[in-house]
């Protein structure tokens, strides 16, 4: 969608560095998640955004390389490990980049996992998942 009527500010005003909104003048961190579980997405997309965190859902793995191909600037992408047609493993092969998260029911599937920079078991903490978005290590407890 094309927004022609966007706010621009003028060349000339200039945000001030050090000022008390410093911080909201960097770029968000953006994440695609990806699980064919809509009600996850939705509780997942929430918990983000409250973390200022902005994330793209989509419910299948083609669809994840459609959106890719068109806007592949994501920080990180979070994708559930069995979904129908394309798993999640096959979706980490064939991308590079940005940080991968598998999400998983499957407790044992972290010895079997390549592609991905963290394993995060279902149901998964929120503390947990930002955590692996920001490349973080885990602090003792998180799942």
């Amino acid at each position: 969608m094309h927004h022609s009527m966007a706010h621009r500010p003028s060349e000339t005003s200039q945000p001030d560095p050090s000022g008390p909104d410093a911080a909201s003048t960097r770029s968000p961190i953006r994440v695609l998640l990806v699980d064919d579980e809509p009600r996850l997405l939705g509780a997942l997309l929430q918990l983000l955004k409250e973390h200022d965190i902005v994330a793209h859902t989509v419910a299948t793995a083609e669809a994840a390389f459609h959106l890719l191909a068109e806007e592949p600037a994501y920080d990180a992408i979070v994708t559930d490990l069995w979904m129908p047609r394309t798993s999640g493993q096959e979706l980490a092969t064939k991308l590079r980049g940005p940080r991968l998260i598998a999400l998983t029911g499957d407790v044992l599937a972290r010895e079997r996992l390549r592609h991905f920079d963290a394993c995060l078991v279902k149901p998964v903490h929120i503390e947990a998942l930002i955590s692996a978005i920001l490349g973080r290590p885990l602090t003792p407890g998180a799942r």
